[in-house]
């Protein structure tokens, strides 16, 4: 009698390991998408990689597999390995709603490694691809960006012209004029092409997100040229009209900065003939930018950390934020206009912060960039440099 029980209770427990086993197989089409969708954006990597292999396995013609595929691209913590999961959805699945979606991801994920070159190529496929896709100037950008990281300003300068030529929506207008106003720098100076870029910005597209750091840019020509009351009156305004904004803080910091000049109120946006007086090309350098590291003694209160992103997800997000907090700390996630972005790092030096960045390039191959935060009461203004 107690050799049948435990024969009976020895045939339950293989049934039941056999029963967990095939769990998924018992499952429809249906419902073993929706179990893998609830894996997607969790902590179970390895259970959502060994469910999508198996519904391969078992649904190969499924109506779902491309989502399938998309959804374990988004979830791939290897960058080269989510990349090859997205070029599979492209080239196999022309006809997928989120196709585009898909060769975005690749370019984005170029973008945070810094492969510069490789964002070049892919940005230039895509938009061949995707000639009429709502995603079609997002490549734009990015080519852009590509080409400004390789020092190639006069292409930079071209695709942000055609952008705007093509496209009159209002905030990639904008996005072109404030990536034009920094090709202008970097190939002319603080010259007349810059000048108008800037001035473009804020007589034309006063309601759009680069307006306060239009102005601050302004105040900051101003500033470099020694005219402190037009520097003056362009920071007011920023403080004045964008309290909230990161630009609105360190307009106060450049206040106090020329207040040893007694500036004042006056008009300071440029018209056209003092636009064609500045000069074409300008070989002078920058006012300095003072060093407000720890050994100093100074008023402003910054410290520097990385900035990565933008993510068009949470889940994205997290998954940078799990590869590198062992080594990074503190992280912050935080939410966007347009998506979200990690903030890594807290440094009194600049030099502290570019040592972070270049570790994050060259052991993570993620591209960061160096934001400035500045604390005003309760309140943290955060600016890239």
């Amino acid at each position: 009698m107690a050799r049948e029980l435990r024969n009976i209770i020895y045939l339950l427990i293989c049934f039941l390991i056999i029963l967990q086993k095939y769990s998924f197989a018992a499952m429809s089409e249906e419902d073993y998408f929706k179990k893998i969708n609830s894996l997607s954006g969790t902590e179970k990597r390895k259970e959502l990689a060994k469910a999508g292999k198996d519904f391969f396995k078992e649904y190969p013609n499924s109506k779902f597999i491309a989502d399938v595929r998309f959804i374990l691209a988004e979830n791939e913590p290897d960058p080269v390995k989510a990349i090859d999961q997205y070029k599979i959805i492209v080239s196999k699945y022309k006809y997928y709603k989120k196709n585009g979606s898909a060769q975005y991801k690749i370019c984005e994920i170029l973008y945070l490694q810094s492969k510069w070159k490789d964002l070049k190529e892919e940005s230039e496929r895509s938009m061949k691809l995707f000639p009429g896709s709502k995603f079609n100037i997002k490549f734009q950008f990015f080519l852009a960006k590509a080409y400004i990281h390789l020092e190639e300003y006069e292409k930079a300068k071209k695709v942000c012209l055609d952008i705007i030529k093509r496209d009159h929506a209002y905030n990639n207008l904008s996005d072109s004029l404030i990536l034009l106003s920094y090709i202008n720098r970097n190939m002319y100076g603080l010259s007349r092409s810059y000048l108008y870029s800037l001035n473009e910005i804020i007589t034309g597209f006063d309601k759009s997100n680069n307006m306060p750091a239009a102005l601050y840019l302004l105040g900051r020509y101003y500033e470099s040229k020694a005219e402190y009351n037009k520097a003056f009156s362009a920071y007011s305004d920023v403080i004045a009209k964008f309290p909230r904004s990161p630009e609105a803080g360190f307009s106060k910091n450049q206040i106090d900065s020329i207040s040893q000049y007694n500036p004042s109120k006056t008009d300071y946006l440029p018209d056209k003939e003092a636009i064609k007086k500045t000069d074409k090309i300008d070989i002078e350098p920058e006012a300095d930018i003072e060093d407000n590291s720890d050994d100093k003694k100074s008023k402003n209160k910054f410290l520097y950390s990385i900035s990565l992103g933008p993510f068009t997800s949470i889940n994205n997000a997290r998954e940078i934020k799990n590869l590198i907090n062992k080594e990074f700390r503190p992280i912050k996630i935080a939410e966007i206009r347009n998506g979200y972005t990690i903030y890594t790092g807290s440094f009194s030096t600049i030099d502290s912060a570019i040592r972070t960045k270049v570790r994050l390039a060259e052991e993570f191959g993620i591209n960061g960039n160096i934001v400035k935060i500045f604390k005003d009461t309760n309140k943290l203004f955060i600016y890239e440099e």
